[in-house]
Parts: structure tokens; sequence; C-alpha cells
């Protein structure tokens, strides 16, 4: 991953003002949505890491289950997001001092409230930026494995645009502060990895992405039906599966009586819009797509050699099927986002989707104060902490249902998200894409 890095800091950027100057407006920008905007997201997604690193908590489920089993369904992250988080706070800990009663004293009383009582202090702002700094170290990881899988220097540079400045991202990652970027990572280096012919690493590395988010558990069928053409490889790739379970979800399963299965299989929430009772209809749309993928890929073993273009088209197409099974915020879109740049750098998604997906994402998500002015709250925590959200303004002030708006984005994204899975998988819609297996 250095060599990754030295080549493409040093080789890449080199005699390319503009391309150097659009990388540094990319820094910038995530530097100004680390420190002046917050969510209290964050303070769950850090306060139980907090443990590893001021008690030696291990196995963090037990100790939920031991002191915490009154709070119906509470349960934290996956076991690797766990284990990163809390040992990047002890590489952290000689240079953030304090840390633990921070993130303590927000945890149990909201950071909006602290920030209100206490203002946004350098301290504030060094708890904070380190904080976000594990999920820098994801970002650009990410976007090495990026531009290594994309070969040509022009497309490159396309991909490269499409990240740096990319909304999902500042907002969902370093706006919000979620973690969703560890398990993207992840599933896009277990891609790369099956791009370079290493299919058995790379589905020990998608099982791993599971242990940081459980999405990946959708993209290791179907690739593995596609990717698996004789016995030895099956056995073979089913032991790279398995090994992250045995190795790191099993003993956590022991020891927490079961518990940690809440991490991996959490309860699905989804919006009451109206239109789907529960989540049942959703659920079964969801089988029923799903179905047609695992159908397409026995149907693609016939190949005569791997199409590598096609695990990366299928892969995405789970992701973005995923989403129907619940409400989707920002931040569950980041999931998609390194697949997304690929595919659309590369010609075989039109760029107008991935944007249509993403303004959609927006319209519906931008529905309370606590995912609009709230966000501001460090730049003048009472002010912004007293403001209307944007669907209050939207109404007050232009006289517009943004309910309404809301409802027919949703709707509209999930519609969009299945035609485009569907394109992918199965080239059942040939306007959206451009074919091209490789």
């Amino acid at each position: 991953m250095a060599r990754i890095y030295k080549n493409f800091l040093f080789n890449f950027f080199k005699g390319d003002t503009p391309l150097l100057l659009l990388a540094a407006s990319g820094i910038f920008f995530r530097i100004v949505a680390s420190l002046f905007f917050v969510h209290s997201d964050i303070t769950f997604v850090h306060y139980f890491p907090s443990k590893f690193l001021s008690e030696g908590v291990i196995d963090i489920y037990s100790y939920i289950k031991a002191n915490l089993s009154g709070i119906e369904g509470l349960c934290y992250y996956p076991p690797l997001t766990y284990f990163f988080l809390g040992l990047s706070q002890v590489v952290f800990n000689p240079l953030n001092a304090g840390f633990s009663a921070f993130i303590e004293n927000v945890y149990k009383n909201d950071i909006i409230s602290y920030l209100v009582h206490y203002g946004a202090s350098l301290e504030y702002y060094r708890y904070i930026f380190f904080m976000k700094i594990p999920y820098f170290i994801f970002d650009v990881s990410c976007l090495a494995i990026i531009m290594k899988y994309i070969e040509d220097r022009d497309l490159k540079i396309k991909a490269l645009k499409l990240w740096l400045i990319n909304p999902v991202l500042l907002y969902g990652v370093y706006m919000f502060g979620q973690v969703d970027i560890m398990a993207a990572f992840t599933v896009a280096l277990g891609i790369f990895l099956m791009k370079q012919q290493k299919i058995r690493q790379g589905f020990f590395v998608l099982s791993l992405a599971v242990l940081f988010k459980t999405f990946p558990i959708f993209i290791i069928p179907p690739v593995f039906i596609y990717a698996t053409r004789s016995k030895k490889d099956f056995f073979k790739n089913l032991i790279a599966i398995i090994t992250p379970i045995i190795l790191i979800f099993i003993p956590l399963y022991i020891s927490s009586g079961g518990y940690v299965i809440n991490s991996v299989f959490p309860k699905f929430y989804a919006e009451d819009t109206g239109i789907f009772s529960g989540t049942i209809l959703q659920k079964i749309i969801f089988i029923f797509f799903y179905g047609i993928i695992i159908w397409n890929s026995f149907k693609r073993r016939g190949d005569k050699s791997i199409s590598y273009d096609y695990i990366l088209k299928i892969s995405l197409a789970c992701v973005l099927l995923s989403y129907i099974l619940f409400f989707t915020p920002v931040h569950y879109f980041v999931w998609a986002i390194p697949l997304l740049v690929i595919v659309v750098s590369l010609g075989i998604l039109k760029k107008r989707i991935y944007w249509i997906l993403i303004i959609l994402l927006f319209i519906y998500n931008l529905n309370s104060p606590l995912t609009t002015t709230h966000l501001f709250a460090p730049l003048n925590p009472i002010f912004f902490s007293h403001l209307a959200g944007l669907p209050d303004i939207m109404r007050e002030f232009l006289h517009v249902k943004w309910g309404y708006v809301m409802l027919v984005a949703r709707l509209g994204f999930m519609v969009v998200a299945v035609v485009t899975a569907l394109s992918l998988s199965c080239g059942v819609f040939g306007f959206m894409e451009k074919k091209r297996d490789k």
C-alpha cells in the first residue's frame, strides 16, 4: 500500500498544477467538513471504542449485554469497526489527552448540548480531529485502490474528479462522522484483488468487509457462484470466506453468549412512507430481484473466462439493490461510491445516473434539523441548535410541502437503484450502460 501511495503522489500529480490544486481543494473541503460540522452519530460511533482505551474492553458485546441490556436493541457495529477505532484511540491517546472523559460526557448529554454549554473550544476541535482521522486514512486508501483499478490516465483523472469533491463523502463521512468508508474500502480492495486474479484473497477480504458493516454479505453469494468454476475452487473460496468468521466472529459469539450477532444482523428500520406496509413489500421486491442476480450469475458461469468487469458490476448491483430493504441515509450510500466512481469512469454506467441517484438521495435525506441546520452547530451553537430544519424553512418561506417532495425523491431513488442494479447485472436496460466486459 505504501508503494501505491508513493506512485500516486509523486508520479500522478507531477507537472499537473490544475490537478494538484483539485487535490488540495479536496483535502481542504475534508478538513472544513470535519472540523466545522458535527452530528450526534459520531458520539455513538466513538463512545464504545473508547472502552477499549479506558477500560481495556475486548468484547464490547458482552459489555453492552451486561451493562446496557435495558436499552432494547442496543448493539455496536461489527467487530472490526470496534477494534480498528479502539486501536486508533490507543495510538492517538498521547496526543489526545482527555478524550475518554469528553466522549463519555457528549455521549450521555448529546454533542449539540455540549456545544451550547461549552462552545467549540480548541480542545473540542482536537477531539473531533482525532475522531475523524481514521476516516481520512480509509478515504485516501480507497482512492488509491480506485487509481490502481483504472489503468488509463485520462480515466484516472475522471475518477479523481468524481472522488475528491464528492458530496456523499463530504456529508456522510466527514460532516456526519459515520464509519461506512471503512467497509467501502474493504469491498473495493476485495474486488481489486479479484481483478488481479487473486480470487481467494478477494473473497477473504470481502468476508472481512462484513465484519466492518453487514452489506457485503449481499455481494458474496453471486460473486462466489460466478467466480467458482471447479470443486477445488469451491472449497478454497469457501475456506477463504469462512476463515475471518472463525477467527474473529466465532470467539466473540461464544464470549458474548450470541449477543454479537446483533452487530451483523441489526433490526432494519424503514421509514413509513404510507405506501409500504412496514418492510414486507420491500423485502419481497429485494428477494425477487436478488434472485434474478443470482440466476444470472449461474448463467454467466458458462463464460470461457472470468469477466472481472462482471464481478465489479454485480457487486455494485447488490449494493444498490440492498437500498430497497431500509431507509437509506446519505452515509449508507458511501458503500456504493467507490464502485460507482469506477464504473462511471470506465464508461460502464452513464454519469447522469450517478448524479440522479445522489440528487434524489440528498433531497429525501434533508428531512430534519438534525440532518441540515444542526450540523452547523460548531460555528454558532446557540443559533444553529435553535434554527428550524430545511422542511420547516421550505414550508414557511416558500410554501413548499417538503414532505411530498421527499416522498417522491425516496421512491424515485428506489426505482433508479433497482433499474441500475438490473442494468449492471443482467444488461436489461442497455440505455444506462455501455458493454465492456474484460
